[in-house]
């Protein structure tokens, strides 16, 4: 049985290189057309995804929910984020804010431009975010303050910030507050002192500095 299954398979591989030698042509001709068929094939429809999130069903739970918080939350999803680094964080807000600005002008490219943390609505309503108790020693602090905020506002120079300093070291002398207290006002009032001196005022850090510490 198993040499007429062998003499078989002889006859068709002779059947076939006959074939081919009487009409060569014919059959490269044929490959060459199923090649092209092949090929076609692949580039219409096969691929390589590289999306992992198609690894996952659609309908599991956690899916479900991302989708509901993206399609709630659009301004989350599928984002351009650009960190903006500075000298100083009046700096980089400045810069960031300069920059969020020119993108919004780019309507081809750019449909939204969303600045975390900026903006006019956190201008007016940052404080709506703290908790309750630091916001009511905020509001202590800043009415101590009050009188030298006026006055900064009034004169952002390096010789009204010296001024609040002078008090501070003066407090620290009479006691009423501890000489480490005022570290970060000294700190951030030197890094202003330098910012202003390449033509910027960046005072409101000391400033703060100096009203947590109650040099104020």
């Amino acid at each position: 049985m198993q040499d007429r299954f062998e003499e078989r398979v002889g006859r068709a591989i002779a059947s076939w290189v006959g074939a081919v030698q009487r009409a060569p042509w014919l059959v490269i001709t044929a490959f060459a057309l199923a090649v092209i068929g092949s090929v076609v094939y692949a580039v219409e429809n096969l691929g390589i995804r590289g999306d992992v999130d198609s690894l996952f069903a659609t309908d599991i739970p956690f899916r479900v929910a991302e989708r509901g918080y993206y399609e709630a939350f659009p301004d989350q999803y599928e984002n351009l984020f650009v960190v903006v680094d500075g000298v100083t964080p009046e700096r980089a807000g400045e810069a960031a804010t300069a920059l969020a600005d020119r993108l919004r002008e780019n309507h081809r490219d750019f449909h939204q431009v969303f600045l975390p943390g900026g903006g006019e609505f956190f201008e007016r309503n940052a404080f709506l975010y703290l908790d309750t108790r630091d916001l009511e020693e905020l509001a202590d602090r800043l009415a101590e303050a009050q009188p030298y905020l006026a006055a900064i506002s009034r004169d952002g120079s390096l010789q009204a910030l010296a001024s609040i300093m002078a008090r501070g070291a003066r407090a620290a002398r009479e006691g009423d507050v501890e000489g480490r207290q005022l570290a970060a006002m000294y700190e951030r009032g030197a890094r202003g002192a330098a910012t202003t001196s390449r033509g910027r005022k960046c005072w409101p850090r000391a400033i703060s500095a100096a009203i947590r510490a109650g040099a104020c």
